[in-house]
């Protein structure tokens, strides 16, 4: 399938299907989208694609989310990676609950093909204000990755925390770090964050640009580098 055809047939699975639900009460959607075409003396196309959609109702939350990223150079592609998955938690306290959840993932330029994460743990708040909320997040995963030589499957301690500030009516700003100690090959830690600012354009849309680190002490063959990093600018709608 050509790719941008196939980009589009994933952003509208990602970004039209939830909302259908949005309507809803206890419904929330948050999508987001970057697209760059360049043509003339350099051929290249990028393609980024993210939503996020929850839905609550007395204690319970439950989310779903899912990303797409595709990048080619001269009809060479150089870069795809996704993510689809769904979570479940429960309030046992104004500001602690716990949680469980699976994914599937893939990033093949990384060495994975693919790659289940099922976790399980709780979450407490540190903050919890209108204008400012910090979290953290502790548990366990279990990891089953798909690679080029073969199937490996590894148990994780997971430990995250976020931070989002609303810092004017129209400007936020979210801050994550995620530590993942492998307990299956110690060597093997990963460690990512992400820093994002969002500006507001009018009720429904805001421009967001966002900073992605990715570290992996151990990298999974044929990768040789233990660091991605990704600068992303995209139009976000929340609902």
């Amino acid at each position: 399938m050509n790719p941008i055809r196939a980009s589009l047939l994933v952003a509208s699975c990602l970004i039209l299907c939830p909302a259908a639900f949005a309507a809803s009460e206890g419904f929330h959607l948050e999508a987001e989208a970057g697209v760059v075409l360049s043509t003339g003396n350099a051929d290249s196309q990028s393609f980024n694609f993210k939503q996020q959609s929850t839905y609550g109702f007395d204690v319970n939350l439950f989310k779903f989310f899912g990303k797409f990223l595709s990048t080619s150079a001269s009809g060479v592609e150089t870069a795809r990676s996704w993510n689809l998955g769904a979570r479940y938690e429960r309030s046992l306290a104004s500001n602690f609950s716990l949680f469980a959840g699976q994914a599937l993932e893939s990033d093949i330029f990384s060495g994975v093909i693919q790659r289940y994460n099922t976790d399980a743990g709780g979450k407490y708040f540190f903050v919890k204000e209108e204008a400012f909320d910090w979290s953290a997040e502790a548990g366990y995963r279990l990891s089953v990755e798909n690679r080029y030589a073969g199937q490996v499957s590894q148990n994780y301690l997971r430990f995250y925390s976020e931070a989002n500030r609303a810092w004017t009516k129209t400007f936020t700003t979210r801050l994550s770090v995620e530590y993942l100690p492998n307990l299956t090959q110690n060597t093997d830690y990963q460690l990512n964050g992400e820093l994002s600012g969002n500006a507001a354009i009018s009720e429904l849309f805001a421009i967001k640009v966002g900073y992605l680190l990715k570290y992996r002490n151990v990298p999974v063959a044929p990768a040789t580098r233990t660091t991605d990093t990704q600068l992303t600018t995209a139009l976000v709608a929340k609902l």
